[in-house]
């Protein structure tokens, strides 16, 4: 204690009792003490048989320390560039620990990088270098910095720096720019179009610039021709025109061009992109023809069931389309083709006339022996004698305890007439299964309105398999926007679902359908059924008028037109399988 440098030397304890053999000795040393060793000793002081007794030994403290310096101080790149510096380490009087590197450069703007080969330098290693890697573009600048070097002496980080700069100076070398306007043009396919081409000179740029564009190599098969008003640019002229000639195409297209600049020296290269827009003219077609008034007829329900003998009834609707104002006349094959079974057959109207688009028809059975399923047919016809329409439906004539019909229509002379549709249950005999589609809401829907329909799975002779169900109207009648199933399979042991058609909200003319909806068993093939939809736009009723009585003339156009209409049916096979 007291020697220059030394701050303090104090023990922790300076009387060692009977039992007490060591103590600690701790030495502190001022901020900017010479690197140097001190020898000093220690003594110990003890009575012995009345006697003062003195012992010591003595010891080396050193003193050691080191520098960093980072060469060159200063250095002057360009944006973009590289470089490097040298760190070197001294060590002083026998520093033996690691010396840790670190720097700030890092962190300053427009540094990229900076890095130590070897951040580390061990008792062999004076020196590291630092590699530097700067940002472009990037200002005139000059970024100060510092490296820091830190080693662990005695327990205590000793720490040493040096500082650096490096200018960043971006050096004047004469160059251009080059730029194509307006950014878009457009022409119609087999015109013609122009563009400006401009340079910008730089840094007392004087050399010529010589213009090339890739619109002939990379799109010969619109572009027909382009050329500059210049090729080249000397010193005193930087801008020119570029005239393209467009080809006679099918459909319209769109491309990026590039128009590219070239020192006549080689170096600098620049360009620009430009677009250019190709428009086919295309020709609207002509107005569609004004919709054609028609009407749709329906026979509600599909089927009815009545015991032999009695009378059950349909209701017949007709749907009028664009504005279709005629009366239509009513005409059936009941009589005609299925005259064993059928006794009579009544409308409460023959006749639909505007305002008045639905009727019911009363059909009564024969007493017949055995149980019969027949398909017939109701016609409407305009009075002016078309349209036509017809619809079918069919009848389940029940005789109690008689087997079930095996086919054949009876009177008629050749109408087909399909199984018999039995109750939707599995019984005996062979596995298979009808379709049945019933309306559940009006099948005449506004646009944007919607209609549901039931869709029964009669499974018969014990088939349970599942059955997939598809429907054709999207094909048939573009002004339905959906089609969706409740279900698009009928899983076994199930027989209902639903179907939802979604009318477009923009259909603009009266449309109507009658669309199948098919089941499909992987066993047993297709099995369809169908029904009607029609979308009407919204309008005014026309006024119906007075209405007079019909002449004598009314009613012979009636009786011919039915003797037409029946004729016609006899030679009309069913649309559909019951």
């Amino acid at each position: 204690a007291g020697q220059p440098g030394i701050q303090s030397a104090v023990f922790a304890d300076n009387i060692l009792n009977n039992g007490e053999n060591t103590t600690i000795l701790t030495v502190a040393t001022t901020i900017g003490i010479a690197v140097t060793d001190f020898n000093f000793r220690v003594t110990g002081t003890a009575i012995i048989s009345g006697n003062s007794v003195l012992r010591s030994d003595t010891a080396i403290l050193k003193i050691v320390d080191f520098t960093v310096d980072v060469a060159p101080a200063s250095q002057t790149i360009a944006p973009g560039q590289g470089t490097t510096y040298t760190v070197t380490v001294t060590r002083l009087n026998g520093l033996t620990g690691a010396i840790n590197l670190v720097t700030d450069l890092g962190s300053k703007q427009y540094i990229q990088s900076a890095i130590f080969d070897d951040s580390s330098l061990d008792l062999t290693q004076t020196s590291t270098i630092l590699r530097v890697e700067t940002n472009s573009p990037a200002p005139d600048t000059t970024i100060g910095f510092g490296v820091t070097g830190t080693v662990n002496v005695g327990g205590t980080d000793l720490s040493h720096n040096d500082t650096a700069s490096l200018i960043l100076i971006t050096p004047t070398i004469p160059d251009f720019t080059i730029s194509v306007t307006p950014d878009l043009q457009t022409v119609d396919a087999g015109n013609s179009t122009t563009y400006t081409v401009a340079i910008t000179r730089l840094n007392n740029f004087t050399d010529t610039v010589v213009l090339t564009s890739n619109l002939l190599t990379n799109f010969s098969d619109y572009i027909a021709q382009a050329t500059f008003g210049l090729t080249q640019l000397p010193l005193g002229i930087d801008e020119t025109t570029l005239s393209i000639t467009t080809k006679t195409i099918l459909n319209s297209q769109l491309i990026t061009f590039t128009v590219t600049g070239t020192a006549l020296a080689g170096s600098p290269i620049h360009s620009d992109t430009a677009d250019l827009q190709i428009n086919v003219v295309v020709v609207p077609p002509p107005p569609p023809p004004p919709p054609t008034p028609d009407f749709t007829i329906s026979v509600t329900p599909d089927l009815r069931t009545v015991d032999a003998g009695a009378a059950t009834n349909y209701t017949v609707a007709i749907i009028r389309l664009n504005n279709f104002s005629d009366t239509v006349i009513l005409t059936h094959n009941l009589l005609s083709d299925f005259g064993d079974y059928i006794a009579d057959v009544s409308f409460d109207s023959l006749q639909l006339f505007l305002g008045a688009d639905e009727t019911t028809m009363y059909v009564t059975t024969k007493d017949i022996a055995n149980s019969q399923l027949i398909t017939f047919a109701v016609t409407g016809t305009a009075l002016a004698g078309s349209p036509i329409h017809a619809d079918d439906a069919d009848l389940q004539i029940n005789v109690a305890g008689s087997p079930p019909p095996t086919g054949g229509g009876g009177g008629g002379g050749g109408t087909y007439t399909p199984p018999t549709p039995p109750a939707p249950t599995t019984g005996g005999g062979t596995e298979d299964f009808t379709v049945q589609v019933t309306p559940i809401t009006s099948t005449t829907i506004y646009p944007g309105e919607s209609a549901t329909y039931q869709i029964t799975l009669v499974r018969l002779g014990g088939f349970t398999g599942p059955v997939a169900l598809s429907t054709n109207v999207l094909q048939l009648n573009y002004d339905v926007a959906s089609a969706t199933f409740g279900k698009t399979t009928i899983p076994a042991g199930e027989t209902t679902t639903t179907l939802l058609l979604v009318a477009r909200p923009n259909a603009i003319i009266d449309s109507s359908t009658i669309f199948n909806v098919t089941g499909t068993s992987t066993t047993l093939g297709e099995r369809a059924d169908d029904a009607p939809v029609a979308i009407i736009i919204p309008r005014g009723l026309p006024s119906t008028g007075p209405t007079t009585p019909p002449s004598n003339w009314f009613w012979l156009a009636i009786i011919g037109i039915t003797w037409l209409s029946w004729a016609q049916l006899r030679t009309i096979k069913p649309k559909r399988t019951k």
